[in-house]
């Protein structure tokens, strides 16, 4: 039977022989050590989701008790505003930025003082 590093360490745990972990970690090849941390990545991620979810179950649960919904506990939510453009090319008016954000390929390429492209 070939079984891998992890599922060795977890008949060992079974039989009641409990060997420290990080000797086991020490013992496998890096091959073995990046499956072992693809799945704890993977449980990472399915542990957030299902915390998340409990803990949203035991908000709206206790909303529900007290009688209010969810929303008027914490609002909608962030209503964001559009920004207007703040730079926009000379040549193509379709190329805008607002100032946010990384600078634009265009804009970055024109190099110097890009005030000169600023609107109004």
């Amino acid at each position: 039977m070939n079984i891998g590093p992890i599922e060795r360490w977890a008949l060992y745990f079974l039989a009641g022989k409990r060997v420290p972990f990080m000797k086991q970690l020490e013992r496998m090849t890096l091959k073995e050590l990046r499956q072992h941390e693809e799945r704890v990545r993977a449980a990472i991620v399915a542990r957030e989701q299902q915390d998340r979810t409990e803990l949203r179950n035991k908000v709206v649960a206790l909303a529900e008790k007290a009688g209010v919904t969810v929303a008027e506990l914490f609002g909608r939510g962030r209503k964001r505003r559009s920004v207007g453009v703040k730079y926009r090319h000379p040549k193509d008016p379709s190329l805008t930025w607002s100032g946010r954000g990384r600078r634009p390929k265009w804009l970055a390429d024109a190099g110097g003082n890009i005030e000169r492209f600023r609107v109004g």
